[in-house]
């Protein structure tokens, strides 16, 4: 797992509580933290091949920056899994495909395993 917040993203308290949970949960995870500018986080999934990409945000106005990572990893990584939390981007990132939404921390464990079986691709 890759976790980062988007470019002009600086809060990391939820994506450091996600990142213990799945390392609890027996995941390997590269934390990157916060301001990660999409370009930095397609070369790092380019090197890495995470099988999820776990990205965060707190406010509506980073759903451009979270949408330009998304189409930034997916040119290195078509099939590119992600976990997306945020109580504020559901409404512009709900139909996107391969993108997983919560609104809780508690759910990042559940997100991830159902991305990595692609439970809905069964």
């Amino acid at each position: 797992m890759i976790l980062a917040t988007p470019a002009g993203e600086p809060h990391v308290v939820a994506l450091q509580m996600a990142g213990n949970l799945l390392t609890a949960a027996a995941y390997w995870i590269l934390m990157l933290g916060a301001n990660v500018r999409a370009d930095a986080l397609a070369a790092c999934v380019r090197r890495h091949r995470p099988e999820v990409i776990c990205l965060s945000a707190t406010m509506p106005d980073r759903a451009g920056e979270m949408l330009r990572s998304v189409h930034r990893v997916r040119q290195e990584l078509p099939a590119a899994q992600f976990v997306v939390g945020s109580r504020g981007l559901h409404a512009q990132m709900r139909m996107q495909p391969g993108i997983q939404l919560r609104q809780r921390v508690s759910k990042v464990v559940e997100a991830v395993d159902a991305s990595v079986k692609r439970a809905g691709l069964n």
